[in-house]
């Protein structure tokens, strides 16, 4: 502890300059605008223009955005379709957009990291079947997002953070009105009331199987989707 509390000015000093880039409004590699975008999720992230950042992002879609906000001079947290006009998660062309999807649909993605406002373009290439692509909670589940509903589904959960909620329950006995308060503040700390959606998630015990409980609130629905899991 007289080893840290003696550094205390250096971590300071150096947890302080990771809020300035001197690569900041410079040319970005591509050549073509300059560097404003940020991750807060990568290791060592570099500046990057907005183009060069959604294409390192394609497979990574629940990173933090950190835009510079030019007028009042910080970097601004944002979700990845907000980092450009028109931006959308591809499915089934490892993070490319299919060149026959529809425009993308509005979709609330939930990670360890935080409850994300994005939008999703499925993938329409014709099936053996004769079907515009296949099923979307079926390309959701490909694609490692647990759907929220099976027709049209409009909220989605990273098996990361479905398995990370299970073990926090096996382990900890944590409260599920604890862990999405979590969620919550890990994607605005400060306006939660700016998050997308609220989740509240319960367990039970049916035929000695648990199961997993999650309800999306939203302001003109309510829904609830049933997770079965594993035995605990």
């Amino acid at each position: 502890m007289d080893e840290l509390k003696a550094q205390e000015a250096v971590f300071l000093q150096t947890l302080l300059s990771r809020h300035h880039d001197p690569l900041l409004l410079t040319r970005c590699a591509c050549g073509k605008h300059n560097r404003k975008i940020g991750c807060s999720d990568c290791l060592d992230s570099e500046l990057l223009c907005r183009q060069c950042w959604l294409d390192k992002h394609r497979t990574m879609p629940t990173h933090w955005a950190l835009i510079w906000n030019a007028t009042d001079k910080f970097f601004e947290k944002s979700d990845f379709c907000r980092v450009r006009k028109n931006a959308v998660i591809g499915l089934g062309h490892h993070g490319q957009r299919c060149r026959d999807a529809e425009l993308g649909r509005t979709f609330t993605l939930v990670d360890s990291n935080g409850i994300h406002a994005t939008a999703l373009a499925f993938c329409r290439c014709p099936t053996a079947d004769g079907q515009r692509g296949a099923p979307e909670f079926q390309q959701l589940l490909r694609t490692g997002i647990f759907p929220g509903s099976i027709k049209e589904p409009e909220t989605g959960y990273m098996l990361g953070v479905l398995e990370y909620y299970r073990q926090l329950r096996s382990q900890g006995k944590g409260s599920a009105y604890n862990f999405v308060h979590v969620l919550r503040r890990m994607a605005d700390p400060f306006f939660m009331g700016s998050v997308p959606v609220c989740l509240s998630i319960t367990w039970t015990n049916t035929g000695g199987k648990s199961q997993c409980m999650w309800k999306r609130h939203a302001s003109s629905a309510c829904r609830s989707h049933l997770v079965a899991s594993p035995d605990q």
